[in-house]
């Protein structure tokens, strides 16, 4: 295990800080049920905690004002809506973050793109627990676009929620939703947002969220997308046809969202990271926008590891001895890049 480069903040048993206006503030670990929720189902909320808690400081609140209310938002209004809202959690040198995106898990068919890569996601989950990180998992991580039930998935997946159930009991597990899982926000425990938010210097502060907002048919129009994916594009899939619609698949539409994220970035001059295209962005020179890539690559699963004020963008691949013993390997492909100094 990598040790810690300084002491972390005692808090009692069974809660979590979040530093709020230069102070930490406990608050209850959000329990809830991992190994069988159901889409459609509310899950308790700690009442103990204050909705204040899960807004901004206010020196960022005029940054992150939400726009009026309006039937039609822009992309950047859309971003602004959602961090409005965000969670905002410490972002020191002594933290330690893993952002993982778009698992996409599945039913165990043969459309499952999350089946191929499940060992290399648990491996890297067991090295994330056992090193205390916090799992923040970016959105998209069920695929409940083409699948109906949300228990059929944790059912075939069970010991990815067994995992997580891990991370709860220690106050390391934040789940956002995408567009492909948008039904869960639903559960108040998932989130549209998070804020890592950086004390000693606000403006280095990182924002989180899945990168969904861009598209307008991936985020106001997400039943009519929804719809086309699973009784158009699906089964048209299995034959060898890719959506023209989807960031991931489609490279001008990746390009537009990518573009879309990065201009809204840095117009507010927020340091972005998102999932949703599923291409691995961490640039050596300072930029305003990073992507944790997915966990449905052909041979890998990509993340962004943030640790010691910096952030890492890895992949863990199936790798061979010279024995010819099969083994899961850490390689590191971007970074790291210094946000704290």
């Amino acid at each position: 295990p990598v040790p810690e480069p300084d002491v972390l903040p005692s808090l009692p048993l069974g809660h979590q800080a979040l530093y709020l206006h230069g102070r930490p503030h406990p608050v209850p670990v959000l329990l809830y049920p991992v190994l069988l929720p159901e889409a459609d189902a509310a899950a308790p909320f700690p009442q103990a905690m204050p909705q204040e808690a899960r807004m901004p400081p206010p020196q960022m609140l005029p940054q992150v004002q939400a726009p009026p209310q309006e039937k039609v938002m822009s992309a950047k209004g859309r971003l602004d809506r959602a961090f409005s809202q965000a969670l905002v959690l410490p972002f020191h040198r002594c933290s330690r973050y893993v952002l993982i995106s778009d698992c996409h898990r599945g039913v165990g068919t043969s459309s499952d793109n999350f089946l191929k890569n499940q060992h290399l996601y648990y491996a890297a989950m067991e090295h994330y627990y056992r090193n205390g990180f916090t799992y923040i998992e970016l959105g998209d991580g069920e695929e409940l676009w083409e699948n109906r039930k949300l228990r059929n998935i944790t059912e075939i997946h069970e010991d990815v929620y067994c995992m997580f159930a891990r991370f709860e009991e220690k106050g390391r597990l934040h789940l956002l939703y995408g567009n492909h899982n948008i039904v869960r926000r639903k559960n108040p425990a998932f989130l549209e947002a998070v804020i890592l938010y950086a004390e000693s210097a606000p403006e280095k502060s990182l924002y989180l969220t899945h990168g969904h907002q861009a598209s307008f048919l991936n985020s106001t129009l997400w039943p009519l997308a929804r719809f086309l994916v699973r009784y158009f594009w699906s089964p048209l899939e299995n034959l060898g046809f890719l959506d023209p619609t989807s960031a991931a698949k489609n490279y001008e539409v990746k390009e537009r969202c990518e573009e879309s994220l990065r201009s809204g970035a840095e117009t507010r001059r927020h340091i972005l990271v998102t999932g949703h295209t599923h291409r691995p962005v961490l640039p050596q020179e300072p930029s305003f926008y990073y992507n944790t890539g997915s966990c449905v690559h052909p041979r890998c699963i990509t993340c962004i590891e943030i640790q010691r004020g910096e952030m890492t963008l890895v992949k863990w691949t199936m790798q061979a001895r010279t024995d010819s013993i099969l083994y899961v390997a850490r390689e590191v492909i971007s970074g790291p890049v210094t946000i704290l100094g």
